[in-house]
């Protein structure tokens, strides 16, 4: 078929519409003026809020990424892991023992089933809680965390 892209003809192709528009930066900054302003571009008082000195965090899912994700906080001064979820409870234990080898008080596990995250909402004292779960769950423990606080 003539009319078919290879995907090596579409990489070049979109590099060649990138560089294009790249060229006539006037044709972006156009199109933002059009734009209607943001509401909250107005009102940035409703996104203020005192800084924390410690964020305490609760993680749902600490598997592979949450795992990562933990690593990557620990390294953060001024973050506290309070709580840590997960359907299989070695992970759990597995994060709470990360967690005191680096000094950190064990955070408390959540691993009665696959909905002990809204347990870990309502009673984690928390500030923001990451969730790295599969699809299936992941917005029901981000909406059991807003509901939360």
């Amino acid at each position: 078929m003539a009319d078919a892209f290879d995907r090596r003809e579409f990489l070049v192709a979109a590099a060649a519409a990138g560089i294009g528009l790249s060229l006539d930066p006037g044709r972006l900054s156009a199109a933002a003026a059009q734009r209607p302003p943001s509401p909250f571009a107005q009102e940035p008082r409703l996104f203020a809020a005192p800084p924390l000195e410690t964020v305490r965090i609760g993680f749902v899912g600490v598997g592979h990424q949450g795992s990562s994700h933990v690593q990557n906080f620990l390294r953060i001064e001024g973050v506290e892991i309070r709580a840590v979820c997960d359907i299989v409870p070695e992970k759990a234990a597995r994060i709470q023992q990360w967690l005191v080898e680096a000094g950190q008080p064990e955070p408390k596990a959540y691993t009665r089933g696959p909905e002990d995250f809204r347990r870990m909402c309502e009673e984690g004292g928390l500030d923001p809680v990451l969730t790295s779960t599969p699809w299936q769950p992941h917005a029901p423990a981000c909406l059991a965390a807003l509901r939360n606080g």
